[in-house]
């Protein structure tokens, strides 16, 4: 019999796991010894240990398993030492001092201290990783003394303490990174150290508790053991199967899990909808009228998205920031109400009652019921849309942000503020290909940048600006399904799509 390719990646898991933990069925503990395992379902393929090439959610999930980070980052987004116990500004906000321990090894016998972090952060650098943007306002990093560095900033940087956070943050063996085995085998100070021998790189990673760690109340495992599962039906199968006692699944398997006892963890992070680029009409002059990018806006039922597309697992919005940030206003989430008269009426008073065609970007990976829904959405208001599909997310994104479409659909997290404005609303943001800009928008980054005093007014007035002049079409803000077995807890991390390693805990 001819298996399906969910089959087969189904029974090249089992295999895999089989070869893993066959060799010790014979000694298997009692009941009372048996060690606490997380196993988790990951949508992330590890290409390196080097920490320099880190990148968010399931990715700096997979390095927090071996790799501290200068700061910690708690579930509801405090910002805690970590590797680092204090730190300060200059009244300039560009010159940062930390204080770090003074008692902690990394797994290879190396001292944590401050010329590893300069160490670090040269290689995170020199790296070039996906991440590594996030420090070109670093000018210099120095080793005061063993247990003082200061960062010298060309300028403030709103979210330098978040990298430091995150992917930026990541310490391993000077050591290590000196003579390149950190690439195969990570060699950080964090609670898990690698099992090699029974890894397999690219598919899957046991890692084991490190019996000196320093905050061994971060420990919470045994062990942890990282299954590589890009596609969703395997995370589903792997998770309903027991080959994984957690995964990030999505709205559609959710009620599937749920009726085969397994715990859900819904929490809203990421918003879908419009990404309005050519809001100057370079590509399509019709949105350079912010009459049209209203109607548009007007012309999509968001409940019925949210019903149809999410299965009821989210919350319509008209905005890009999420209720963490303090851009956030409740009152935005109903500013475009769904009135295809209103909607006409604003096309025709801009001179284009019978519309214009538009060429749209997709990829399998986003949800298929979509597409249909929004090309009759939008010829609701003559807009004619033609679909251009992609393999792969990584093509898909490249295109997105290149400047190529007026107004592609996208996903997109409702993270920090200052990194969602940086990312989607700056002109020389990711996702503002074309560079747009008004002077309201450009007072607002300044002063966000320059005058922390003022941010969450600042903050709010932008949020606010960008609704009004409709740069972008959001639709909805979705959960994100997040499944444990029964003898596991997660609490969900804010403004993250996957939780921190530290937030699994085993189930009381």
């Amino acid at each position: 019999m001819k298996l399906g390719k969910n089959a087969r990646l189904l029974a090249v898991t089992t295999a895999m796991l089989v070869a893993m933990t066959g060799c010790a069925a014979e000694q298997q503990p009692a009941d009372d010894d048996e060690p606490q395992i997380l196993k988790i379902g990951s949508r992330n393929e590890m290409k390196s240990w080097n920490p320099s090439q880190a990148n968010v959610n399931d990715s700096q999930q997979m390095y927090q398993t071996a790799y501290d980070t200068i700061i910690r980052r708690a579930p509801e987004g405090e910002l805690e030492p970590m590797l680092g116990t204090s730190w300060s500004w200059d009244e300039t906000n560009t010159e940062l001092t930390v204080d770090l321990r003074t008692d902690v090894t990394f797994s290879d016998g190396t001292a944590f201290n401050a010329d590893a972090v300069v160490a670090n952060m040269e290689n995170f650098r020199d790296g070039n990783g996906p991440q590594a943007s996030t420090m070109r306002r670093l000018d210099t990093v120095e080793a005061v003394d063993d247990d003082t560095v200061v960062y010298r900033l060309s300028e403030p940087d709103p979210a330098f303490l978040l990298y430091l956070a995150g992917s930026a943050g990541f310490q391993a063996s000077p050591t290590a990174l000196a003579d390149g085995g950190v690439d195969a085998v990570p060699v950080g100070s964090g609670p898990y150290v690698y099992d090699e021998a029974r890894s397999m790189a690219g598919s899957s990673y046991v890692l084991v508790a490190r019996d000196d760690y320093w905050a061994p109340e971060l420990q919470k495992f045994d062990e942890v053991h990282l299954l590589v599962l890009s596609d969703l039906t395997a995370r589903l199968n792997a998770l309903l199967s027991g080959q994984v006692n957690a995964a990030l699944l999505d709205p559609t398997v959710a009620d599937q899990a749920e009726k085969q006892g397994k715990e859900i963890t819904a929490y809203e992070v990421d918003w879908g909808g419009l990404f309005i680029e050519d809001r100057d009409g370079t590509i399509q002059p019709a949105l350079g009228d912010v009459r049209v990018r209203q109607a548009i806006n007007h012309a999509i039922d968001r409940d019925g998205m949210v019903k149809a597309v999410l299965h009821g697992r989210g919350t319509p919005t008209s905005q890009i920031f999420g209720p963490a940030t303090a851009a956030y206003d409740p009152e935005l989430d109903d500013y475009y109400a769904y009135d295809l008269d209103k909607a006409r009426a604003l096309m025709a008073e801009a001179g284009y009652a019978d519309g214009f065609d538009v060429t749209l970007p997709t990829v399998g990976t986003l949800p298929q019921s979509l597409m249909p829904l929004l090309t009759d959405a939008l010829g609701q208001i003559n807009i004619r849309v033609e679909w251009v599909s992609f393999p792969g997310w990584g093509d898909y994104v490249g295109e997105v942000s290149s400047g190529k479409y007026p107004m592609p659909f996208m996903n997109q997290i409702q993270g920090d503020t200052w990194l969602e404005v940086q990312k989607l609303v700056a002109p020389t943001g990711l996702y503002n290909p074309l560079g747009t800009t008004d002077p309201e928008v450009a007072d607002a980054i300044e002063r966000l940048q320059t005058d922390p005093a003022s941010f969450d007014k600042t903050a709010a007035e932008l949020g606010r600006h960008l609704v009004e002049e409709a740069w972008f079409a959001p639709f909805y803000r979705l959960q994100l399904v997040y499944a444990t077995s029964p003898e596991i807890d997660v609490v969900p991390q804010v403004q993250v799509s996957c939780p921190a390693i530290y937030n699994y805990s085993p189930a009381k």
